[in-house]
């Protein structure tokens, strides 16, 4: 027998019995590696907002309860309209024009015409249905920020579920009135009681709404970081929530210092409260009044 015949009976099956040692073994990382993935998934549930996001697109079309059509520019403002601009659709019931909408979709990458669909599958809240006539807004937005912003173009019409061959014109825009008009200016303090006892983190929320309105979004709102007081402040139609809200009349204006960031008032935050008319100036505001629990 040969030399090399020799080593090869000798040796080839224990490398055949390795091959297939290491794939098993290899098999077996794989099953493994797959485990922990599944669990750190479940260890970290996917966010609200993403599961309902992907909930709603499940759901199955249903013509009866969409709205479809076309949104077109108006000859007016297509040369001067954003060519990177984003397209809001917002629902509302008619007659409503403040408060989270009832639907809402966003587009990019905007050609127009644009066909559009909206319906119960955009809906903002789990459980609300997509009924009965409502406002439809369309609104093609510069800065790609949900609200509005002089600029921007936008126009309405009313419509039910069930209605097809739509058509939203893009005819009006939002454009600023003079600060002099519209903007109350003023300054808010803090109380030196509470000198030394804020968060360095705190943000100061200043907002409005019309006098006599209690709760539901805000007329206008400004958001301020790294505040140092006292703070100078202006506020008005550039700050408007909704398209097509003026900042006018009589309004109730508050200042509250917020300790973790987030809109809602919490215990611990201080806050001040002004009845005011648009267009006042100089206006004073000492945060005095804390949050209670």
């Amino acid at each position: 027998m040969s030399r090399d015949s020799y080593f090869a009976r000798q040796y080839f099956p224990y490398r055949r019995f390795n091959l297939k040692h290491l794939s098993f073994f290899f098999i077996l990382s794989i099953f493994f590696v797959t485990v922990a993935c599944e669990r750190e998934l479940k260890e970290h549930p996917m966010p609200i907002e993403i599961k309902r996001q992907l909930t709603q697109a499940n759901k199955a079309s249903d013509p009866a309860t969409e709205i479809t059509g076309v949104v077109t520019l108006s000859d007016e403002y297509a040369s001067t309209a954003p060519k990177d601009g984003v397209l809001f659709l917002v629902a509302r019931p008619e007659g409503v024009t403040s408060g989270p909408p009832l639907a809402a979709k966003r587009h990019s990458l905007i050609k127009f015409p644009f066909n559009f669909t909206l319906g119960a599958r955009d809906v903002m809240r789990p459980g609300v249905k997509f009924e009965g006539k409502m406002t439809i807004t369309a609104r093609l937005d510069h800065d790609g920020v949900a609200n509005s912003s002089a600029g921007d173009v936008f126009g309405t019409i009313v419509a039910s579920p069930g209605e097809i061959n739509q058509e939203i014109s893009l005819n009006q825009i939002i454009s600023a009135k003079p600060v002099g008009e519209t903007t109350v200016t003023g300054t808010v303090a803090l109380d030196p009681a509470f000198e030394g006892k804020i968060p360095g983190s705190g943000i100061l929320f200043i907002f409005a709404r019309p006098q006599g309105q209690r709760r539901g979004p805000p007329l206008a709102v400004k958001r301020i970081r790294d505040i140092k007081f006292p703070y100078t402040f202006e506020i008005g139609q550039e700050d408007t929530m909704m398209e097509g809200a003026l900042f006018e009349g009589n309004v109730t204006l508050t200042a509250r210092l917020d300790g973790d960031g987030v809109a809602g008032a919490s215990s611990g935050d201080l806050e001040a409260s002004v009845d005011t008319t648009a267009g006042a100036k100089d206006l004073q505001m000492t945060l005095s009044l804390p949050i209670a629990q």
